[in-house]
């Protein structure tokens, strides 16, 4: 008899972005609403929220269902509104990095890129039910003026000493008109955009492409669409019903990531209902800090069990885990002990306002709370706290902002919740 055991290394993805469905849990209105999106004649889609919520994930998710993979479509029921027909996209996609300055070089890296459009030539270049497929390879390289025998950097020097914008605009139109079939559409796929320097052309771009049978997604780190798109004014009819804001996850899609790391390891493994609600509370929804949490309480319970054996996950579990969490955020423990040094009052009141549920702290609480608690001069280490930059941040960012007079804020949710998950063990 096959002898089970858990998939310690395969059930929860703190590390990277969740690239099957099976384990892809909740956003059931988000994908509707990109479904719609998808679904309707010039419309795109702009994906936008904060780090560590989800985004690269959700996108991931899209880019199969426009594919044709239709496991979430089922899974939340909307197999009723939506079918295979609706979703034959071709993609061509890239994820800008810290050297992406502006939207030339993200054109030119979806023209050379292998999951660019080089990926879309090459799958018609070896199809058999493609009647041209033998000229659309020469025809690519022409658009490019360069030769078959050509190699990759050539192609790319050649893209750079003409219009890259010319040059990707008569591409994605070959593309549209020559290469697609008769029920294929192009699907424009550009993660993390925020990291671009200079935004501005892309708009004006979508607005003159998004026609017929091409489509872009945009996705990046923004509490605002417009932080993302810039320029011009008629963008909003490009984007209606495709502004798709990633907000921390519910209590239920919460407990259906651990319904399916339940599931997924045959049932061998259950995480009690007191380990779900601290593990929602302390990750206040973000997915990367639900995931990360899966984690630590799984590795200390197969180190204590061992892999094969059955049980149930609980919070003693979960803390003695969290007693391992600098493996996972070195960066933010770096970042944690420069900004309280050696003062115990500082690391009270860090995580006193780590602790507290809004988004938008009032003062007046912070200095009640941190007096009852004994700690000197509150108003000092918040004033300290507001002053202080991240010096090795590309912007200098500070770690708290102040709202008018009455209210704080953290500048990065993903810290404040690293900060009150290091309040849980020390």
């Amino acid at each position: 008899m096959f002898n089970k055991s858990i998939d310690i290394n395969n059930t929860f993805f703190p590390g990277h972005e969740i690239d099957d469905p099976k384990w892809f849990a909740g956003r059931k209105s988000d994908i509707e609403r990109t479904l719609v999106a998808l679904s309707r004649k010039g419309n795109s889609v702009i994906v936008f929220g904060e780090r560590g919520i989800g985004k690269s994930s959700f996108v991931a998710m899209i880019k199969m269902i426009a594919e044709g993979n239709t496991y979430l479509i089922y899974k939340h029921g909307l197999h009723k509104k939506y079918n295979r027909d609706f979703f034959n996209y071709q993609i061509a996609s890239i994820t800008c990095d810290s050297g992406t300055q502006n939207v030339e070089q993200i054109l030119q890296r979806l023209l050379t890129s292998p999951e660019g459009f080089k990926k879309i030539i090459k799958t018609r270049l070896f199809s058999t039910e493609h009647q041209a497929s033998d000229s659309i390879g020469l025809n690519f390289l022409k658009l490019l003026n360069v030769s078959s025998t050509s190699t990759d950097k050539r192609i790319e020097k050649a893209i750079e000493e003409k219009s890259v914008i010319e040059t990707f605009t008569n591409v994605v139109l070959t593309i549209q008109n020559e290469i697609l079939e008769k029920k294929e559409e192009l699907l424009i796929v550009i993660d993390e955009f925020d990291l671009v320097e200079n935004k501005s052309k892309l708009a004006s771009l979508m607005k003159a492409l998004s026609k017929g049978k091409v489509k872009f997604l945009i996705s990046g780190i923004a509490s605002d669409y417009s932080e993302l798109i810039e320029g011009h004014k008629s963008i909003n009819r490009l984007l209606y019903q495709g502004r798709i804001k990633i907000t921390p996850m519910t209590e239920n899609e919460v407990n259906n990531i651990f319904d399916l790391a339940e599931m997924n390891n045959h049932n061998l493994i259950s995480f009690n209902k007191k380990v779900r609600k601290t593990v929602f509370e302390m990750s206040s929804g973000f997915p990367y800090f639900v995931q990360l949490c899966g984690q630590l309480a799984l590795d200390e319970f197969a180190e204590v069990k061992g892999y094969k054996s059955n049980g149930t996950i609980n919070t003693q579990h979960l803390l003695k885990g969290l007693e391992k969490l600098v493996k996972y955020e070195p960066e933010l423990d770096t970042l944690y002990y420069s900004i309280i040094g050696e003062d115990k009052d500082r690391e009270t009141v860090l995580k006193a306002l780590s602790n507290m549920t809004p988004q938008k702290i009032k003062r007046s609480e912070v200095h009640k709370h941190c007096e009852n608690i004994g700690v000197r001069n509150p108003k000092n280490i918040i004033k300290y706290l507001l002053s202080y930059r991240q010096k090795d941040s590309e912007n200098n960012e500070r770690i708290l902002n102040g709202i008018g007079n009455d209210y704080l804020e953290f500048n990065d949710a993903v810290f404040k919740i690293f900060v009150r998950m290091k309040s849980e063990i020390c």
